[in-house]
């Protein structure tokens, strides 16, 4: 039996009345609930209102409001799915981060030993530097663009939450807080120095598919709806 707009739209209510306010969490779990009333309502012989408890009351662990600590930050919370969700994409942050980092070191590592020459590292660290810039820009330029959207996915919100950590530690660099290749220090800092702008530019990409994601999920909602 198939389920009517109204319908869809009270499940989609429910939803957001347990805390799950996130459209592209959102559509999907409404496929799967709608699915699961309209195989109940095959079955039996209870009202749509009464089916709906049955399956809200199956999903109630996933809708519980939970939070990740370190991962996601102690005083955000939300519903377990939601939050599941996010905590993957930084744990495949933190680990691809990790595997990036020691690579670009090495690699790093072993040119200069082969060039063995200061020019290089201020070279690559201009490279870096201008890098950074371009990628923070572009970073600004599309928060205000996501201002505008009416719609609200675990990918904008994973962007938003990273876009100060991002711009507080380019200023920094940008400023020579933190030099990126510090004249006085020795090679092994000079290379140290260099890996951490290369983990923020690695950083400012993965935020930059966020929000790709995220304009895919708004475009494929607004033609739904429209």
């Amino acid at each position: 039996m198939k389920l009517t707009t109204v319908q869809i739209t009270q499940i989609e209510e429910t939803l957001v009345l347990n805390g799950l306010k996130y459209d592209d969490i959102k559509l999907e779990v409404t496929d799967h609930i709608a699915s699961e009333i309209e195989f109940l309502m095959e079955e039996n012989t209870l009202s749509f209102n009464e089916n709906l408890k049955i399956v809200f009351g199956k999903w109630k662990p996933q809708l519980k409001s939970t939070t990740y600590g370190l991962l996601l930050g102690y005083a955000y919370s939300g519903p377990k799915i939601a939050m599941e969700k996010m905590a993957d994409f930084s744990k495949s942050e933190l680990k691809w981060g990790f595997v990036l980092s020691i690579f670009s070191a090495s690699i790093i590592v072993i040119i200069n030993k082969i060039f063995n020459n200061i020019n290089f590292l201020l070279m690559l660290g201009i490279i870096v530097k201008t890098l950074l810039f371009a990628i923070t820009l572009l970073i600004i330029y599309y928060r205000v663009i996501l201002s505008k959207s009416n719609w609200r996915t675990t990918y904008s919100v994973m962007f938003k939450r990273r876009i100060y950590l991002t711009l507080a530690h380019s200023i920094s660099i940008w400023s020579g807080i933190f030099p990126i290749v510090p004249l006085n220090k020795s090679s092994e800092v000079k290379i140290f120095s260099l890996i951490i702008p290369l983990i923020l530019i690695l950083y400012g990409l993965n935020s930059l598919r966020f929000l790709h994601k995220h304009f895919q999920i708004e475009k494929k909602l607004s033609i739904s709806n429209s």
